[in-house]
């Protein structure tokens, strides 16, 4: 949170500058009754009346000056949520594939909008509240010591008794915070889960699991939030205490004062004032600094996403990609027994075998998303290291059988947001046949066919000619005159270099692979 308010200067300068003006009105609105008190009490209208008009004056200026911040302040947290988003998306996009796989993505979203919720009215409100009040709590001690030393003597005691309350809810605060987030990111991960599996509900007349099941979860969220609250309840309630103490204890001694004529009358209009504001400040003080410090649970957490150094190296095919004796694991299991083989850039490759002989598994090692090998890969002739192959995702695009679709435009879809994209459309997909570019896809193209999504797909694999195009029966949901119609011309594609998983082959377009490679079990 540190880090975040020291990268914008002049945007916390302004918001302290605020909080200074704010501080001072209040104090000055305080310390005025006394003088107005004292003005009534030796019968001065002027100064009984002018004590008022100023502090009406100052109400106002404290009134727009809260207006000010508050905008000020709003506009700087959703600063910082939005550059906490991007930090947090550039080190998804930094990160080792299989590092970041480790965790349900439904996590990730819980890190973007629950995260940040908490971000917000924990980290940057409470780092301003606290300066606030510390600012508040020393200028009514200066007043507070032109009435009388004791009262301040008094007063510095018990709130050095306030301070120390805080401190003993600090670990357990903590700790119920981390199990909060914890929480959170379980809840948002099951019940996506729930809902991509509806139809399975909805088919089979299960619609009560369903429903119960969100209850269940939902009761784990409730109980959470109960024990969030709970926990910064009873630090609150405990400092109330010895802030209601401190205000009658308090009263009685500026009572004192004033009968053998130590103090104004006056003083003793506002020591109540002053009182309450110190026990509150000093107590909002020790609460927000628990809130505040909590904060660091969440970018503890976006710190454990490590860089994968070598994901910045561009790798590219320019002869070939050679390898030798690979075998591939999947947690510990070899999939892929040991095969090798060289794929010359602008060739076409047919890769077969049996159910189970790890051809997904082969595809998935090519394209970076597992580095669980033993062998050689070789890349124009130069060996890559482990940490390198991962980084073969660079020169390849992996079109799965089922691949998925945004919530965007058809071309969006096709060229990633990439503006700089010329798509020019193979008659051969037949696209336009069911849509135009700037059609919407909804619910990641959920109303659209297996075999019309397929097609969206080859379009997006074909905006990379330059890459070596893995397709994993991705025509497997076409009807066989489109899907020979299609696979005729990628394979007759020069420019392309393609490794095409298939279970059968397409007769009249057989010959149009340079090579089969062959998995066995």
């Amino acid at each position: 949170m540190k880090q975040k308010l020291l990268q914008h200067p002049s945007k916390v300068m302004i918001l302290l500058v605020l909080v200074i003006i704010k501080s001072l009105l209040t104090v000055a609105n305080i310390a005025i009754i006394a003088f107005a008190i004292d003005g009534l009490v030796a019968l001065n209208a002027w100064q009984f009346v002018g004590a008022l008009a100023i502090r009406f004056a100052m109400q106002g200026i404290l009134s727009y000056s809260d207006f000010l911040f508050s905008v000020q302040q709003e506009k700087f947290i959703q600063l910082v949520n939005t550059e906490l988003r991007e930090e947090i998306a550039e080190k998804l996009r930094k990160a080792n594939y299989m590092e970041i796989t480790k965790r349900e993505f439904p996590e990730y979203v819980a890190w973007m909008t629950n995260d940040m919720e908490r971000i917000s009215s924990l980290g940057i409100p409470m780092f301003f509240t606290i300066t606030e009040s510390v600012l508040t709590v020393l200028l009514s001690i200066g007043v507070i010591l032109t009435y009388h030393w004791s009262i301040l003597l008094f007063l510095v005691v018990l709130i050095s008794g306030l301070l120390l309350i805080p401190k003993l809810f600090e670990p357990h605060t903590k700790k119920v915070l981390e199990s909060y987030s914890a929480t959170q990111e379980k809840f948002s991960s099951n019940v996506q889960n729930l809902l991509e599996g509806y139809s399975v509900f909805y088919a089979l007349n299960k619609m009560d699991t369903f429903k119960n099941r969100v209850q269940f979860e939902s009761g784990a969220v409730k109980d959470s939030v109960v024990r969030l609250i709970r926990a910064f309840m009873l630090s609150g309630i405990a400092s109330g205490a010895v802030n209601s103490l401190g205000q009658s204890l308090s009263a009685i001694l500026v009572g004192y004062l004033v009968v053998n004529g130590i103090v104004s009358i006056g003083v003793m209009g506002s020591i109540g004032s002053f009182t309450g504001v110190l026990f509150g400040k000093v107590s909002l003080i020790a609460q927000n600094l628990v809130q505040y410090k909590s904060v660091q649970v969440y970018f503890d957490k976006y710190e454990s996403i490590l860089p994968d150094e070598m994901l910045q190296e561009e790798l590219e095919l320019k002869d070939s990609l050679e390898l030798s004796s690979v075998e591939v694991a999947v947690n510990g299991n070899k999939i892929v027994k040991p095969t090798s083989f060289t794929i010359e850039k602008g060739k076409k490759y047919a890769l077969v075998g049996d159910s189970g002989s790890g051809k997904s598994t082969l595809l998935h090692f090519l394209a970076g998303e597992n580095n669980d090998y033993s062998g050689e890969v070789l890349l124009d002739g130069k060996e890559l290291s482990k940490e390198q192959v991962v980084q073969l995702r660079s020169a390849i695009h992996y079109n799965p059988q089922k691949n998925h679709l945004f919530n965007a435009t058809v071309r969006e879809n096709i060229t990633l947001w990439d503006d700089t994209k010329e798509i020019s459309l193979p008659e051969e997909l037949g696209i336009q046949q069911f849509c135009q570019l700037d059609d919407a896809v909804t619910e990641h193209g959920s109303q659209l066919s297996g075999g019309q999504r397929q097609r969206i797909s080859i379009a997006r694999a074909l905006t990379q000619p330059h890459k070596i195009l893995l397709f994993d029966e991705s025509t497997a949901s076409l009807d066989m005159e489109s899907a020979a119609r299609i696979e005729k011309m990628i394979l007759s594609n020069p420019e392309l270099t393609v490794i095409m998983v298939t279970h059968h082959f397409i007769e009249e377009n057989r010959n149009l692979f340079d090579h089969v490679i062959q998995l066995e079990n």
